[in-house]
């Protein structure tokens, strides 16, 4: 090793847990120590009233969706899992989902599955191990209910084609969800081209945040089917990790 690159270190592992900005680390350390001295309410006044502002219009840009349609949770697993078992399918209704579906996501849905008695279907691949978008578009009909697409999956290279499944299923009267955690921060998300009613992404990842915070865009029509708490289910990330997630956006930016 060269004398000059003594003592340096490279962060491999951005999938699991990005390295947090300085700055993002500082608002962290800062709020988390006023939490201890002064209690939670003043935190709470300080994302109320300055941070959720810019933090949701940083999200906004982030995800091409309107910001009062995002809302933050402790991560996009846990955000799917408060969600989408409140959808009301039936024993007409089928699922669709991926041979890449993440293991949290797949329980969420055979559980759903055998509650409301309705099939899980899972989209086969092309030889490539890309998914057979001709077989959706040949067998996408009303009996869809939910479509559950992962974009980046976490265990190969395969980037899965989103916004040409959000144009397959448009005519149809499915909810489209898209598990964006390993694809935020490293390529271009859009829920508006993609045309999804849930998007999840976690922040401790590529947007390298802190942990237990992620986020969930729910498009009206979702907030509809899940009337009337909507997404009052979601558990919030602690103030002090709100606050360091807006300074961790900052330097994405």
């Amino acid at each position: 090793m060269p004398h000059g690159d003594r003592g340096r270190r490279v962060h491999l592992d951005t999938a699991g847990l990005g390295r947090m900005p300085a700055a993002a680390r500082a608002q962290l350390t800062e709020w988390t120590r006023h939490e201890d001295r002064h209690g939670p309410y003043e935190v709470d006044e300080h994302v109320h009233h300055v941070v959720r502002p810019e933090l949701d219009a940083r999200l906004a840009a982030l995800l091409g969706a309107p910001a009062g349609d995002t809302v933050l949770t402790t991560g996009a697993a846990d955000a799917f899992a408060a969600l989408v078992p409140r959808l009301p399918l039936g024993p007409g209704d089928r699922i669709w989902t991926t041979p890449y579906e993440g293991v949290a996501n797949l329980t969420v849905l055979t559980a759903l599955r055998d509650r409301a008695r309705c099939r899980l279907d899972v989209v086969p691949l092309r030889p490539d191990g890309d998914l057979d978008l001709e077989w959706m578009a040949a067998h996408i009909d009303d009996d869809v209910a939910l479509v559950s697409v992962v974009h980046v999956p976490a265990g190969c290279g395969i980037v899965t084609p989103v916004e040409d499944i959000g144009r397959i299923l448009a005519p149809h009267r499915c909810l489209y969800a898209v598990d964006a955690s390993y694809a935020v921060g490293q390529l271009p998300v859009h829920a508006g081209r993609i045309g999804c009613q849930l998007l999840t992404g976690d922040a401790w990842r590529f947007l390298r945040g802190p942990e237990s915070v992620g986020f969930a865009y729910a498009a009206p029509e979702l907030r509809q089917a899940l009337a009337p708490n909507g997404t009052g289910s979601l558990v919030p990330p602690e103030a002090a990790s709100v606050v360091a997630l807006n300074a961790a956006l900052a330097v994405h930016e």
